[in-house]
């Protein structure tokens, strides 16, 4: 079966020029003018390794206070239906606009605005894999070697959720620069998305953990949080569940370090 993929992200983007140069043709209308997509695309791409994948080019994605009624409505809420159906999400984000804008890199870390977090939490929300694509990268000026490093530095400390964890990928439609890379990201992250961890492996995971950090005590009179086995219970995402004395003695901290473990 092919594996379903949306393209989602804010208007104008970057996404239909991004589906155009994957597939080597123009399937999509390209235009500086937000909202030229107002409904969802489908293209069919097989790569060398005989993978095939269904690409949805959808509408760009505003926050509900934005959307107009009308055709721009109907047009998110058939993206918002592309995040549901899809095994993998690519959100697209212009590194250009970014860069050159008053969060760029040389002055702060880049902060996702709330149309960012808005389709990240909705990508989260239905549970698909992700992979970060960051468009019009030929577009940043005054690159260097760390550059990328700390975008995506950016990301996993502004982005919540999806931020923490999906593939980042930067590339150009306009020179194809690393658009392969785009469909090795989908297969590996879609492989983790699915992947089976054994028991004693996870076990083995949660033991050493303990051995490094223990969860922290608020008062000395308070007791000591314990972890007595751990167990996946589903798979798309991966899902982990902890069995221990009393939830409460684990803060968010410490949740945050078991799940990087």
């Amino acid at each position: 079966d092919a594996v379903n993929v949306a393209i989602v992200g804010k208007p104008n983007a970057g996404k239909s020029s991004l589906l155009n140069a994957l597939i080597g043709e123009e399937r999509a209308i390209v235009s500086d003018i937000p909202g030229t997509t107002t409904d969802c695309i489908d293209a069919y791409l097989e790569s060398d390794t005989g993978n095939v994948y269904r690409f949805v080019d959808t509408a760009g994605i505003r926050r509900k206070g934005r959307i107009k009624a009308g055709t721009e409505w109907l047009s998110v809420n058939r993206a918002v239906k592309a995040v549901k159906r899809c095994d993998v999400a690519l959100m697209v984000l212009d590194a250009s606009e970014v860069m050159t804008g008053k969060q760029s890199l040389g002055n702060a870390y880049w902060c996702p605005d709330q149309q960012q977090r808005w389709i990240a939490r909705q990508i989260e929300e239905k549970g698909a894999a992700c992979v970060i694509v960051l468009t019009k990268w030929d577009a940043v000026p005054n690159k260097d070697e760390k550059t990328a490093i700390k975008f995506v530095q950016a990301i996993r400390s502004n982005l919540a959720g999806v931020g923490q964890w999906a593939e980042v990928v930067t590339v150009s439609s306009r020179t194809g620069q690393r658009m392969g890379k785009i469909l090795e990201a989908i297969d590996k992250t879609l492989a983790a998305h699915r992947k089976r961890i054994p028991t004693p492996v996870l076990n083995e995971v949660v033991r050493d953990a303990l051995l490094w950090k223990l969860p922290a005590a608020k008062s000395i009179s308070q007791k000591q949080g314990r972890i007595y086995y751990a167990v996946q219970v589903s798979e798309e995402p991966p899902q982990i569940a902890l069995f221990c004395n009393n939830p409460k003695l684990f803060g968010a901290n410490y949740k945050t370090y078991l799940e990087n473990k």
